[in-house]
């Protein structure tokens, strides 16, 4: 995992990391489209060690 200090998402929508869990996808799962990428808005539930986060794809990561 990385952590970052959003802003502005690839999904056209501000990232705010000190209100919300949100999260930027690889390049090679997002593609080349951007504010109408199907996979903008989608979440995803992440499990670890019996603990459970749900965030929201608002973000690419280009070097991920």
């Amino acid at each position: 995992m990385t952590f970052y200090d959003g802003g502005l998402g690839a999904c056209g929508t501000n990232v705010d990391t000190h209100s919300e869990l949100a999260i930027a996808l690889p390049v090679g799962l997002m593609g080349n489209r951007s504010n109408d990428n199907p996979l903008c808005g989608k979440t995803v539930t992440i499990k670890f060690r019996g603990k459970t986060a749900t965030a929201t794809v608002k973000d690419k990561c280009m070097g991920c």
